[in-house]
């Protein structure tokens, strides 16, 4: 037994130190392309100097050097070099489409040999400044505020409920005090019967989260809490990141089904489709094989337009943030193809997808926003 823990070790190892070698890569990529064309964009003589685009390759330095010490080495006093870090990460969408536009002009003007003047100058840098800087200012306020969705599910249950669905708040460095503080204004105000929890709670290993503990435990004890294993608990340490959320007072499900005793919900939960692995569908397909579960909580939206051919229940999910920073939002979209975001409606199953309570990476929301749903089932 120990010789195989050792040997998925090594392979997580190496799918690590594979996936952080082809992020840099694409991340260097990216940033070199972008300061090309940033250096022939404002400098004076229209020429690419090098020392624009190793400027910009110091970034992707800047960015792999916050992402990676802040887990091998997490410390309050790293909060400025992973924010800035984070920041940086976030603002590369937005460089790319300005570079295109501004590489797209310039290809223009040189099939048709025109020098551009003083005033064409002007135009292209005030065009990569426009494209480039109001989306991140945006995210950055748009990142901070939190909504609160406020749904009806027509299902029949045996006691109408108030259900507070959250996901992916990514606890850690850049999320933390401040959203835990606004949960547990809401769960004081609103008095939800159950809060539920779908997946990605934590960001960093639990080891880290001493600090928010007596935050965590306060808020469960206002309300009974479930919840089911993300993408990031699996990345942090599965087995740390269950034994710690059980005991801040957390029900977390895996691959089980219990019956609520206050409402007398059944709720089933199971783990992340990266912990199961191929086995996931078949995995879901048992756990649902009873035709009385009133609620599924699953991490990803995943087959929900399968299990919802001939019965009734509620699948809550999270995972996509929709998309976070737009143009990502396409790609959730064409990726979770029963529903990446809000609420889906299925003969007389119904999915809602939260975009998530909290950030990955950047603190940034373009496209959408962090939101609690509470959910009226019954």
């Amino acid at each position: 037994m120990e010789k195989s823990l050792d040997k998925k070790d090594k392979r997580d190892v190496k799918s690590m130190f594979l996936f952080v070698t082809v992020v840099s890569v694409v991340t260097a990529l990216v940033t070199a392309f972008v300061g090309i064309v940033a250096s022939l964009v404002f400098s004076n003589d229209g020429k690419i100097h090098m020392y624009v685009v190793f400027g910009f390759l110091s970034i992707t330095l800047l960015i792999m050097l916050g992402q990676m010490t802040v887990h091998l080495h997490y410390a309050r006093w790293m909060y400025p070099l992973y924010f800035i870090s984070s920041m940086f990460m976030g603002a590369i969408p937005y460089l790319l489409v300005a570079s295109f536009f501004s590489l797209f002009i310039l290809i223009i003007l040189y099939v048709f040999n025109i020098v551009p003047d003083k005033n064409m100058l002007v135009f292209l840098r005030a065009g990569f400044l426009w494209i480039s800087l109001p989306p991140i200012c945006w995210g950055v306020l748009a990142g901070r505020l939190l909504l609160i969705k406020r749904l009806k599910i027509p299902k029949e249950v045996s006691k109408r409920s108030k259900i507070l669905h959250i996901s992916d708040l990514h606890l850690g460095l850049l999320v933390g005090k401040g959203r835990l503080s606004r949960i547990k204004a809401l769960v004081n105000s609103e008095r939800p019967d159950i809060m539920v929890i779908s997946g990605d709670f934590i960001d960093v290993s639990p080891k880290h989260l001493e600090m928010y503990e007596d935050d965590i435990k306060k808020l469960t004890g206002l309300v009974k809490t479930y919840a089911v294993t993300g993408n990031h608990e699996y990345y942090n340490g599965l087995e740390d990141a269950v034994s710690w959320m059980r005991n801040m007072g957390i029900t977390v499900l895996r691959n089980e089904t219990v019956i609520d005793d206050g409402t007398g919900l059944i709720i089933c939960g199971v783990d992340d489709p990266q912990i199961h692995g191929s086995g996931y569908e078949d995995m879901l397909k048992t756990l649902m094989g009873r035709d009385d579960v009133d609620i599924l909580l699953s991490h990803q939206p995943l087959l929900f337009g399968q299990l919802a051919t001939d019965r009734s229940f509620l699948m809550l999910s999270g995972h996509t943030h929709h998309g976070q920073l737009w143009p990502m939002s396409i790609f959730t979209k064409l990726l979770y193809k029963d529903g990446d975001r809000g609420l889906v409606k299925k003969g007389a199953s119904f999915m809602y997808v939260s975009a998530g309570a909290g950030t990955w990476g950047p603190p940034l929301r373009v496209g959408s926003f962090s939101e609690m749903a509470l959910l009226e089932i019954g």
